[in-house]
């Protein structure tokens, strides 16, 4: 049985870190570049935790009993696609002047 290795390059890119105001951070002032490599960082986290056995369990049973490694991938996709959602409208009311 093959495993999967993470591919990691020997130097990182630096972050892009957004102005220090001494203010809260808006979502809308992390470039989107860094935010997309936050979430993929979180993402791929989750995905390497998932094993073939939790596979075999999900096809299984409908509710799999203990930790649901692959339930945890689904409800970060979820909250990521509501956090677009919702950055989209905004958008959308701010550039039409809704």
């Amino acid at each position: 049985m093959r495993t999967l290795q993470p591919t990691v390059p020997e130097f990182p890119p630096p972050s892009i870190l957004p102005r220090k105001s001494g203010k809260i951070t808006k979502l809308l002032e992390i470039d989107a570049l860094e935010l997309a490599r936050q979430l993929t960082i979180l993402e791929s986290e989750l995905f390497f935790k998932i094993k073939q056995s939790d596979c075999i369990a999900r096809s299984k049973e409908s509710v799999p009993s203990g930790p649901d490694t692959i339930k945890s991938v689904i409800n970060l996709a979820n909250k990521v696609r509501r956090c677009e959602c919702v950055w989209l409208v905004y958008s959308i009311e701010t550039d039409y002047g809704l």
